[in-house]
Protein backbone atom coordinates (compact mmCIF):
# COMPACT_ATOMS: atom_id res chain seq x y z
CA UNK A 1 0.00 0.00 0.00
CA UNK A 2 1.12 3.21 -0.51
CA UNK A 3 0.15 4.87 2.85
CA UNK A 4 2.61 1.66 4.59
CA UNK A 5 5.79 2.70 2.22
CA UNK A 6 5.35 6.34 3.18
CA UNK A 7 5.32 5.90 6.26
CA UNK A 8 8.09 3.47 6.14
CA UNK A 9 10.27 5.95 4.63
CA UNK A 10 9.61 8.60 7.48
CA UNK A 11 10.84 5.74 9.63
CA UNK A 12 13.64 4.97 8.07
CA UNK A 13 14.48 8.42 7.94
CA UNK A 14 13.96 9.43 11.89
CA UNK A 15 16.49 6.11 12.09
CA UNK A 16 18.46 8.28 9.99
CA UNK A 17 18.64 11.37 12.21
CA UNK A 18 19.10 9.14 15.28
CA UNK A 19 22.23 7.56 14.23
CA UNK A 20 23.74 9.67 12.42
CA UNK A 21 26.89 11.86 14.04
CA UNK A 22 25.82 15.42 12.96
CA UNK A 23 28.68 18.15 12.86
CA UNK A 24 26.89 21.61 12.98
CA UNK A 25 28.63 24.88 11.88
CA UNK A 26 26.86 27.82 12.85
CA UNK A 27 26.66 31.52 11.50
CA UNK A 28 24.35 33.87 14.70
CA UNK A 29 21.93 31.78 15.36
CA UNK A 30 21.60 29.64 12.23
CA UNK A 31 22.81 26.56 12.79
CA UNK A 32 23.48 23.69 9.53
CA UNK A 33 24.77 20.51 10.07
CA UNK A 34 24.61 17.21 8.30
CA UNK A 35 23.34 13.65 9.28
CA UNK A 36 26.01 11.52 7.49
CA UNK A 37 28.34 9.68 9.85
CA UNK A 38 32.05 11.15 10.71
CA UNK A 39 31.34 13.88 8.06
CA UNK A 40 32.43 17.75 8.88
CA UNK A 41 30.29 20.41 7.11
CA UNK A 42 31.40 23.82 6.91
CA UNK A 43 29.45 26.85 6.27
CA UNK A 44 31.39 28.88 3.78
CA UNK A 45 29.25 31.42 2.96
CA UNK A 46 25.27 32.73 4.00
CA UNK A 47 24.31 33.72 0.70
CA UNK A 48 21.54 35.63 1.07
CA UNK A 49 18.53 34.75 3.73
CA UNK A 50 17.54 31.48 3.16
CA UNK A 51 20.67 30.13 0.65
CA UNK A 52 24.03 28.91 2.14
CA UNK A 53 27.31 27.76 0.24
CA UNK A 54 28.51 24.59 2.38
CA UNK A 55 31.24 22.18 2.22
CA UNK A 56 31.35 18.25 3.48
CA UNK A 57 34.67 16.46 4.03
CA UNK A 58 34.33 12.80 4.79
CA UNK A 59 36.56 11.26 8.14
CA UNK A 60 39.54 11.02 5.35
CA UNK A 61 39.04 14.58 4.64
CA UNK A 62 38.33 14.40 1.40
CA UNK A 63 35.25 15.73 -0.76
CA UNK A 64 31.84 14.46 0.24
CA UNK A 65 29.19 13.89 -2.79
CA UNK A 66 26.37 12.75 -3.90
CA UNK A 67 24.80 14.26 -0.57
CA UNK A 68 20.48 15.42 -0.98
CA UNK A 69 18.11 17.10 1.12
CA UNK A 70 17.68 14.41 3.87
CA UNK A 71 21.75 14.98 4.40
CA UNK A 72 21.71 18.36 5.79
CA UNK A 73 20.03 19.85 8.48
CA UNK A 74 18.97 23.82 9.30
CA UNK A 75 17.61 25.07 12.55
CA UNK A 76 17.45 28.25 14.28
CA UNK A 77 17.86 27.59 18.29
CA UNK A 78 14.94 25.12 19.05
CA UNK A 79 13.11 25.85 15.65
CA UNK A 80 13.78 23.62 12.99
CA UNK A 81 14.40 24.35 9.45
CA UNK A 82 13.48 22.63 6.18
CA UNK A 83 15.88 22.14 3.69
CA UNK A 84 14.52 22.20 0.08
CA UNK A 85 16.91 22.14 -2.45
CA UNK A 86 20.61 20.98 -3.20
CA UNK A 87 22.57 22.30 -5.79
CA UNK A 88 26.20 22.57 -6.50
CA UNK A 89 27.82 26.04 -7.60
CA UNK A 90 27.87 24.82 -11.48
CA UNK A 91 23.83 25.29 -11.44
CA UNK A 92 23.75 28.72 -10.33
CA UNK A 93 25.53 32.25 -10.84
CA UNK A 94 25.45 33.94 -7.77
CA UNK A 95 28.51 32.34 -6.01
CA UNK A 96 32.26 32.80 -8.06
CA UNK A 97 35.03 30.34 -8.14
CA UNK A 98 38.04 31.77 -7.73
CA UNK A 99 41.22 29.49 -8.94
CA UNK A 100 44.92 29.47 -9.86
CA UNK A 101 46.54 26.94 -12.13
CA UNK A 102 50.05 26.67 -11.94
CA UNK A 103 51.77 25.15 -14.67
CA UNK A 104 55.26 23.86 -15.35
CA UNK A 105 56.78 24.98 -18.82
CA UNK A 106 60.13 23.65 -18.29
CA UNK A 107 61.25 22.24 -21.84
CA UNK A 108 61.06 18.50 -20.61
CA UNK A 109 57.49 18.68 -21.64
CA UNK A 110 58.90 19.17 -25.23
CA UNK A 111 60.65 16.43 -24.72
CA UNK A 112 58.53 14.09 -23.35
CA UNK A 113 56.27 14.93 -26.40
CA UNK A 114 53.27 15.85 -23.69
CA UNK A 115 52.50 19.90 -24.51
CA UNK A 116 49.47 18.66 -26.60
CA UNK A 117 48.10 16.29 -23.97
CA UNK A 118 48.61 19.06 -21.29
CA UNK A 119 46.93 21.66 -23.11
CA UNK A 120 43.78 19.29 -24.08
CA UNK A 121 44.03 18.26 -20.27
CA UNK A 122 43.80 22.25 -19.30
CA UNK A 123 40.79 22.62 -21.64
CA UNK A 124 38.83 20.42 -19.76
CA UNK A 125 38.84 22.74 -16.85
CA UNK A 126 38.85 26.01 -18.34
CA UNK A 127 35.47 24.23 -19.85
CA UNK A 128 33.49 24.86 -16.57
CA UNK A 129 34.51 28.16 -16.33
CA UNK A 130 31.81 31.03 -16.46
CA UNK A 131 31.59 34.94 -16.74
CA UNK A 132 31.70 35.24 -12.74
CA UNK A 133 34.68 32.89 -12.11
CA UNK A 134 37.97 34.45 -11.26
CA UNK A 135 40.99 32.68 -13.02
CA UNK A 136 44.52 33.34 -13.05
CA UNK A 137 47.61 31.42 -14.50
CA UNK A 138 51.22 31.01 -12.80
CA UNK A 139 54.18 29.80 -15.18
CA UNK A 140 57.46 29.93 -14.77
CA UNK A 141 60.02 32.67 -16.68
CA UNK A 142 63.63 32.69 -16.93
CA UNK A 143 63.92 36.07 -18.72
CA UNK A 144 62.07 38.31 -16.17
CA UNK A 145 60.72 38.63 -12.50
CA UNK A 146 57.87 39.89 -10.44
CA UNK A 147 57.78 41.20 -6.70
CA UNK A 148 55.32 39.04 -5.31
CA UNK A 149 54.54 38.65 -1.88
CA UNK A 150 57.59 41.04 -0.46
CA UNK A 151 59.31 38.14 -3.07
CA UNK A 152 61.32 38.42 -6.37
CA UNK A 153 59.96 35.59 -8.12
CA UNK A 154 61.16 34.01 -11.80
CA UNK A 155 57.51 33.81 -13.26
CA UNK A 156 54.77 35.38 -15.18
CA UNK A 157 50.82 35.56 -14.60
CA UNK A 158 47.49 36.03 -16.61
CA UNK A 159 44.39 36.80 -15.46
CA UNK A 160 40.74 36.22 -17.02
CA UNK A 161 37.47 34.80 -16.73
CA UNK A 162 37.72 34.57 -20.85
CA UNK A 163 38.42 30.12 -21.21
CA UNK A 164 39.42 31.62 -24.77
CA UNK A 165 41.97 34.00 -23.65
CA UNK A 166 43.28 31.17 -21.39
CA UNK A 167 43.47 28.94 -23.73
CA UNK A 168 45.30 31.30 -25.74
CA UNK A 169 47.78 32.52 -22.72
CA UNK A 170 48.48 28.79 -22.33
CA UNK A 171 49.25 27.87 -25.82
CA UNK A 172 51.50 30.73 -26.61
CA UNK A 173 53.49 29.70 -23.17
CA UNK A 174 54.10 26.07 -24.54
CA UNK A 175 54.98 27.41 -27.68
CA UNK A 176 57.44 30.39 -26.95
CA UNK A 177 57.81 30.59 -23.41
CA UNK A 178 59.22 26.81 -22.41
CA UNK A 179 62.40 27.15 -19.79
CA UNK A 180 65.07 25.18 -19.14
CA UNK A 181 64.84 24.76 -15.18
CA UNK A 182 61.54 24.53 -13.07
CA UNK A 183 61.23 27.36 -10.48
CA UNK A 184 58.30 24.70 -8.65
CA UNK A 185 58.55 26.60 -5.42
CA UNK A 186 58.45 30.05 -7.04
CA UNK A 187 55.34 29.43 -9.13
CA UNK A 188 53.41 28.17 -5.79
CA UNK A 189 54.10 31.25 -4.19
CA UNK A 190 53.23 33.39 -6.49
CA UNK A 191 50.34 31.55 -6.76
CA UNK A 192 49.77 31.41 -2.72
CA UNK A 193 50.18 35.46 -2.99
CA UNK A 194 47.08 35.29 -5.55
CA UNK A 195 45.21 33.19 -3.27
CA UNK A 196 45.48 35.74 -0.35
CA UNK A 197 43.90 38.36 -2.86
CA UNK A 198 40.89 36.70 -3.25
CA UNK A 199 37.87 36.46 -1.16
CA UNK A 200 38.21 34.18 1.76
CA UNK A 201 34.85 33.98 1.91
CA UNK A 202 34.45 32.23 -1.86
CA UNK A 203 35.56 28.91 -2.67
CA UNK A 204 39.46 28.91 -3.52
CA UNK A 205 41.60 26.67 -5.24
CA UNK A 206 44.85 26.16 -6.46
CA UNK A 207 45.58 23.19 -9.09
CA UNK A 208 49.29 22.58 -9.81
CA UNK A 209 50.83 20.73 -12.49
CA UNK A 210 54.80 19.77 -12.09
CA UNK A 211 56.54 18.32 -14.54
CA UNK A 212 59.87 18.02 -12.23
CA UNK A 213 61.63 18.40 -8.82
CA UNK A 214 62.45 22.42 -8.25
CA UNK A 215 65.80 22.87 -9.16
CA UNK A 216 65.95 26.66 -9.90
CA UNK A 217 63.84 28.47 -6.95
CA UNK A 218 65.45 31.07 -4.34
CA UNK A 219 62.74 29.47 -1.75
CA UNK A 220 62.76 26.53 -0.09
CA UNK A 221 59.58 23.81 0.05
CA UNK A 222 59.19 24.94 4.06
CA UNK A 223 58.81 28.51 2.91
CA UNK A 224 55.82 27.67 0.71
CA UNK A 225 54.13 25.09 3.63
CA UNK A 226 54.92 28.26 5.97
CA UNK A 227 52.91 30.64 3.41
CA UNK A 228 50.41 27.86 2.34
CA UNK A 229 48.95 27.52 6.56
CA UNK A 230 48.80 31.48 6.14
CA UNK A 231 46.96 31.78 3.36
CA UNK A 232 43.72 30.65 5.14
CA UNK A 233 41.20 28.14 3.89
CA UNK A 234 41.54 26.55 -0.04
CA UNK A 235 41.86 23.73 -1.67
CA UNK A 236 44.78 21.92 -3.65
CA UNK A 237 44.62 19.54 -6.32
CA UNK A 238 48.19 18.52 -7.78
CA UNK A 239 48.78 16.40 -10.98
CA UNK A 240 52.21 15.24 -10.40
CA UNK A 241 53.92 14.25 -13.59
CA UNK A 242 57.21 13.64 -12.37
CA UNK A 243 59.35 10.89 -13.51
CA UNK A 244 58.95 7.40 -11.58
CA UNK A 245 55.66 5.66 -10.31
CA UNK A 246 55.76 7.17 -6.40
CA UNK A 247 53.78 10.67 -5.95
CA UNK A 248 56.02 13.13 -5.40
CA UNK A 249 56.77 13.51 -1.09
CA UNK A 250 56.39 17.68 -1.41
CA UNK A 251 53.93 17.89 -3.66
CA UNK A 252 51.55 15.11 -1.36
CA UNK A 253 52.04 17.08 2.08
CA UNK A 254 51.26 20.08 -0.12
CA UNK A 255 48.02 18.78 -1.16
CA UNK A 256 47.14 17.04 2.47
CA UNK A 257 47.84 20.30 4.24
CA UNK A 258 45.24 22.49 2.12
CA UNK A 259 42.45 20.29 1.56
CA UNK A 260 43.37 18.52 -1.89
CA UNK A 261 44.08 15.91 -3.55
CA UNK A 262 46.87 14.67 -5.81
CA UNK A 263 46.95 12.56 -8.91
CA UNK A 264 49.97 10.40 -10.02
CA UNK A 265 49.85 11.11 -14.27
CA UNK A 266 52.81 8.17 -15.20
CA UNK A 267 52.33 8.63 -19.10
CA UNK A 268 50.90 11.85 -21.42
CA UNK A 269 47.97 9.71 -22.08
CA UNK A 270 46.72 10.00 -18.38
CA UNK A 271 46.86 13.62 -18.25
CA UNK A 272 43.41 14.53 -19.93
CA UNK A 273 41.60 12.17 -17.43
CA UNK A 274 42.93 13.51 -14.43
CA UNK A 275 42.52 16.95 -15.68
CA UNK A 276 38.97 16.05 -16.24
CA UNK A 277 38.88 14.68 -12.65
CA UNK A 278 40.11 17.87 -11.23
CA UNK A 279 37.45 19.80 -12.97
CA UNK A 280 34.61 17.71 -11.60
CA UNK A 281 36.63 18.65 -7.84
CA UNK A 282 36.43 22.47 -8.32
CA UNK A 283 32.80 21.88 -8.25
CA UNK A 284 32.76 20.65 -4.63
CA UNK A 285 30.38 22.65 -2.69
CA UNK A 286 26.57 22.36 -2.10
CA UNK A 287 24.22 25.58 -2.63
CA UNK A 288 21.86 25.03 0.21
CA UNK A 289 18.23 26.67 -0.07
CA UNK A 290 16.37 26.23 2.92
CA UNK A 291 12.89 27.55 4.89
CA UNK A 292 11.41 28.34 8.01
CA UNK A 293 7.55 27.28 8.16
CA UNK A 294 5.90 28.66 11.43
CA UNK A 295 4.30 25.49 13.59
CA UNK A 296 0.63 27.39 12.66
CA UNK A 297 0.87 26.70 9.31
CA UNK A 298 -0.34 23.77 7.75
CA UNK A 299 1.44 21.64 5.50
CA UNK A 300 0.73 19.55 2.62
CA UNK A 301 0.68 15.91 2.52
CA UNK A 302 3.01 15.19 -0.28
CA UNK A 303 3.60 12.36 -2.40
CA UNK A 304 6.66 11.70 -4.51
CA UNK A 305 6.79 9.64 -8.04
CA UNK A 306 9.77 9.17 -9.31
CA UNK A 307 10.20 9.68 -12.63
CA UNK A 308 10.65 5.77 -13.65
CA UNK A 309 7.71 4.85 -12.11
CA UNK A 310 5.49 7.31 -14.30
CA UNK A 311 7.47 7.73 -17.29
CA UNK A 312 10.17 6.40 -20.01
CA UNK A 313 13.13 8.78 -20.11
CA UNK A 314 12.78 12.09 -21.33
CA UNK A 315 8.67 11.38 -22.58
CA UNK A 316 5.56 12.74 -20.94
CA UNK A 317 2.97 10.37 -21.41
CA UNK A 318 2.26 8.01 -18.84
CA UNK A 319 2.94 4.30 -18.81
CA UNK A 320 0.12 1.91 -18.30
CA UNK A 321 2.54 0.52 -15.24
CA UNK A 322 2.51 4.73 -13.87
CA UNK A 323 -0.99 5.00 -14.85
CA UNK A 324 -1.45 2.20 -11.65
CA UNK A 325 0.92 3.76 -9.53
CA UNK A 326 -1.39 6.85 -9.73
CA UNK A 327 -4.68 4.86 -9.48
CA UNK A 328 -3.44 3.05 -6.22
CA UNK A 329 -2.39 6.00 -4.81
CA UNK A 330 -5.59 7.85 -5.26
CA UNK A 331 -7.36 4.87 -3.72
CA UNK A 332 -5.22 5.12 -0.53
CA UNK A 333 -5.87 8.64 -0.15
CA UNK A 334 -9.37 9.45 -1.80
CA UNK A 335 -10.42 10.73 1.73
CA UNK A 336 -7.80 13.02 2.28
CA UNK A 337 -8.29 14.15 -1.88
CA UNK A 338 -11.85 14.73 -1.32
CA UNK A 339 -11.38 16.85 1.66
CA UNK A 340 -8.39 18.76 0.06
CA UNK A 341 -8.64 22.62 -0.14
CA UNK A 342 -6.04 22.47 -3.04
CA UNK A 343 -3.42 20.23 -5.13
CA UNK A 344 -0.49 21.03 -6.56
CA UNK A 345 1.01 19.05 -9.18
CA UNK A 346 4.72 19.33 -9.55
CA UNK A 347 7.20 18.31 -12.28
CA UNK A 348 10.97 18.40 -11.39
CA UNK A 349 13.95 17.04 -13.67
CA UNK A 350 17.67 16.95 -13.26
CA UNK A 351 19.93 19.24 -14.92
CA UNK A 352 20.99 17.79 -18.27
CA UNK A 353 19.78 19.70 -21.34
CA UNK A 354 18.54 23.20 -21.58
CA UNK A 355 16.75 25.15 -18.87
CA UNK A 356 13.58 25.95 -20.95
CA UNK A 357 13.84 22.07 -22.30
CA UNK A 358 13.16 20.88 -18.92
CA UNK A 359 10.77 23.28 -17.83
CA UNK A 360 8.46 22.59 -20.68
CA UNK A 361 9.54 18.25 -19.92
CA UNK A 362 8.06 19.06 -16.43
CA UNK A 363 5.12 20.73 -16.90
CA UNK A 364 3.88 18.57 -19.45
CA UNK A 365 4.39 15.84 -17.02
CA UNK A 366 2.91 17.34 -14.11
CA UNK A 367 -0.31 18.27 -16.80
CA UNK A 368 -0.35 14.02 -17.96
CA UNK A 369 -0.32 13.54 -14.16
CA UNK A 370 -3.32 16.21 -13.83
CA UNK A 371 -5.44 15.48 -16.16
CA UNK A 372 -4.95 11.26 -15.25
CA UNK A 373 -6.02 11.88 -11.56
CA UNK A 374 -9.35 13.97 -13.34
CA UNK A 375 -9.94 11.05 -15.60
CA UNK A 376 -10.22 8.87 -12.30
CA UNK A 377 -12.96 11.29 -10.71
CA UNK A 378 -10.66 13.69 -8.60
CA UNK A 379 -12.68 16.87 -8.79
CA UNK A 380 -11.24 19.42 -5.96
CA UNK A 381 -9.07 22.44 -7.43
CA UNK A 382 -5.62 21.19 -9.20
CA UNK A 383 -3.00 23.13 -10.53
CA UNK A 384 0.01 21.44 -12.58
CA UNK A 385 3.50 23.58 -12.37
CA UNK A 386 6.83 22.48 -14.25
CA UNK A 387 9.68 23.40 -12.31
CA UNK A 388 12.22 22.15 -14.24
CA UNK A 389 15.68 22.18 -12.82
CA UNK A 390 15.29 25.15 -10.42
CA UNK A 391 14.72 22.92 -7.34
CA UNK A 392 16.67 19.46 -6.91
CA UNK A 393 16.42 17.74 -3.97
CA UNK A 394 19.78 15.53 -4.77
CA UNK A 395 23.20 15.98 -6.60
CA UNK A 396 22.69 16.32 -9.68
CA UNK A 397 26.87 15.27 -9.96
CA UNK A 398 25.87 11.66 -9.42
CA UNK A 399 24.18 9.55 -11.74
CA UNK A 400 21.91 8.47 -8.66
CA UNK A 401 21.07 11.94 -7.53
CA UNK A 402 19.70 12.64 -11.14
CA UNK A 403 17.72 9.95 -10.96
CA UNK A 404 15.84 11.50 -7.33
CA UNK A 405 15.42 14.75 -8.96
CA UNK A 406 13.55 13.19 -11.96
CA UNK A 407 10.41 12.97 -9.86
CA UNK A 408 6.86 14.38 -9.82
CA UNK A 409 5.37 15.80 -6.33
CA UNK A 410 1.67 15.92 -5.58
CA UNK A 411 0.85 18.12 -2.47
CA UNK A 412 -2.53 18.10 -0.67
CA UNK A 413 -3.19 20.93 1.08
CA UNK A 414 -5.86 21.56 3.72
CA UNK A 415 -7.04 18.37 4.67
CA UNK A 416 -6.90 18.95 8.30
CA UNK A 417 -10.45 20.59 9.43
Amino acid sequence: MIKKRIHALVIATLALLACGTAYAAATGELTIGTTKAGATLTVDRIIKDGMALVSVDDAAKQPLLGLGIEDFTVSKGDTKGKVVSVQSIAEIEEVPLHIVMVLDNSSSMEQRHSVKALLAGVDKVLKIIRPIDDVQMVVFDQRNTVKMGGRTLKVKTFKSNNPDELRKFAAKTYRDGMTLNTALYEGILAGLDIIKSMPATDPRFMVVFSDGEDNDSAFKKEEVMKVAKEAGRFNTYVIDYLSGKGKDPFLSSFAAANRGQIWKADSAEKLVPIFESVASSLDYFYILSYVFIPPSVKQPVVMVFPEAALFDFDKAELKPEGKEQIKAYKEDVKSELSRADKIRITGHTDNIGTKDYNMKLSQRRADAVRDYLKSLGVQQNMEAIGEGMSRPIADNRTKEGRAKNRRVEVEVYGIEK
